[in-house]
């Protein structure tokens, strides 16, 4: 049985990348809800269960790192590709995106090496942020404004795992 239970915060990330899929394929802004809801219900419950279940792992928060950036750009490519998203922000959430994404890479490859708090807490505020602004995008809101906010966050997010990638470790000794 607890083999079993290991296996759910797995499964919970696991689904995002299928609601990905599906954003590509189910019609509308409205009918996109429910799917943009559940990724951020999943997003919240996969690492609360996984430290319940003291399974989590490197490979574990690559994959959902993964998830997640794979979830925001099928949103983003969605409501582009039906209008909702103009041109010009979703391509500055592309290119605003797509760095943070490297760099974070870059840091999973440095398991030894914690990211720290501050990390830590800027990604959290960066994917709810990318949550509400999706929700915000299906339930109509100001494209240009929601789009503004996330392409500022993503830049300064960029230049926050920039600056984790290369500090130092403690003590001053290459990682």
């Amino acid at each position: 049985m607890r083999a079993v239970a290991r296996l759910i915060p797995h499964l919970l990330t696991a689904s995002r990348v299928a609601a990905a899929a599906l954003l590509l394929v189910v019609p509308g802004r409205h009918a996109r809800l429910g799917l943009l809801l559940w990724a951020a219900l999943s997003d919240f419950l996969d690492g609360h269960l996984a430290r319940r279940f003291r399974c989590q792992s490197a490979a574990g928060a690559g994959f959902d790192l993964a998830a997640d950036g794979l979830f925001f750009l099928a949103s983003f490519f969605a409501f582009w590709r039906d209008g909702t998203l103009p041109s010009v922000w979703f391509a500055l959430i592309l290119a605003a995106s797509l760095p943070q994404l490297a760099a974070q890479g870059v840091i999973l490859l440095r398991p030894k090496r914690r990211v720290g708090t501050l990390g830590q807490w800027w990604d959290k505020l960066l994917g709810g942020y990318s949550y509400a602004c999706v929700i915000g995008l299906g339930l109509g809101l100001d494209a240009t404004l929601l789009a503004a906010v996330q392409v500022a966050l993503e830049c300064a997010a960029n230049g926050l795992d920039l600056w984790l990638t290369v500090r130092p470790p403690r003590g001053g000794r290459p990682a």
